[in-house]
């Protein structure tokens, strides 16, 4: 198997059904014996929804119910790939059109490189390039556009709804994370740390649901958990909190 393309999801069904829709419809039809698509399940109990929309789908069905937030859900999508290399994204992207093509294509050339795209609107332009590593509210890291017109260059962090690498090159998030928060710019860190870059490729492009459509997030938000991960991000990293 070339590639996995795999997502955690969390009562989210229906921003799963739109992203399996687009990848069957616009990049992987059934006849691809190259690429999987695997979904992963972090409710507690399995979701009978999500189940019948990854079996439409003909996609993966693992249920992980570890229930500790995106960080730990989305290692769970890398211990159960079965591909060489696996493309991680968020259960409500959706792939701009010849971005899974490019992967199959060069993805073996990878490394011990992270590969991230441009977050884009609806209408395909630009929202953010990368992620600087600078606090806006609670959140560590402020998205940003660099007219850079090079289709290849590397950067210092990126969304984590998007991350593309050799499977044994992953070097996965904390186990001590818990809830939201503190995923960007640690795990950008980590693969540095183990020799690889990030590295921006403008033919990956991805679009993002966010809070479109008022829908609410289901699973913790809290500020302690974003204290708690940021902690432990900069313990692990050596980063000067002041």
């Amino acid at each position: 198997m070339k590639l996995t393309i795999g997502m955690a999801n969390y009562d989210d069904a229906e921003g799963a059904w739109w992203t399996l829709s687009s990848l069957r419809l616009n990049h992987v039809p059934i006849s691809n014996n190259e690429i999987e698509i695997l979904v992963c399940d972090d409710m507690p109990n399995p979701s009978k929804e999500l189940q019948k929309v990854c079996n439409d789908a003909r996609a993966r069905y693992v249920h992980l119910g570890r229930d500790q937030g995106p960080a730990r859900a989305k290692d769970g999508v890398w211990e159960h790939a079965r591909g060489d290399t696996v493309l991680v994204i968020d259960s409500h992207v959706m792939l701009a059109p010849g971005s899974v093509q490019y992967l199959l294509n060069h993805g073996h050339d990878a490394g011990s490189n992270m590969w991230v795209g441009p977050l884009l609107n609806e209408s395909g332009g630009m929202i953010a390039s990368e992620l600087l590593p600078e606090l806006r509210g609670a959140f560590f890291g402020v998205w940003s556009v660099n007219p850079d017109p090079s289709r290849i260059r590397e950067i210092h962090a990126h969304g984590s709804a998007y991350a593309f690498m050799a499977r044994k090159a992953w070097p996965k998030f904390s186990p001590h994370f818990q809830g939201f928060a503190g995923e960007e710019i640690y795990i950008h860190q980590k693969v540095r740390n183990n020799g690889g870059k990030v590295l921006l490729i403008r033919d990956l492009g991805w679009i993002h649901r966010f809070s479109r459509f008022g829908r609410a997030i289901t699973y913790k938000l809290t500020l302690n958990d974003k204290l708690r991960n940021y902690t432990i991000a900069a313990y692990e990293m050596g980063w000067n909190v002041p």
